[in-house]
């Protein structure tokens, strides 16, 4: 079980201001999916590749909110 994911997403979510719900229907996944991440599953390749983009881009928007 990887909480690193877990955490990642979880403060992405946090950063983003969404929910479950709203986190998934961005990334085109079911809810399950971001429920089964928050509790430790491993995304796959893709999905984290995606997932690791949307950190980029929170990392981006708070350097320029300074």
């Amino acid at each position: 079980m990887d909480t690193s994911w877990a955490r990642r997403i979880q403060s992405l979510m946090d950063a983003r201001g969404e929910d479950v719900q709203d986190f998934a229907h961005a990334l085109g996944v079911a809810e399950r999916t971001v429920r089964y991440w928050l509790q430790g599953k491993t995304p796959q390749r893709l999905a984290r590749k995606h997932l690791e983009r949307l950190e980029r881009g929170a990392a981006k928007r708070e350097v320029e909110d300074d």
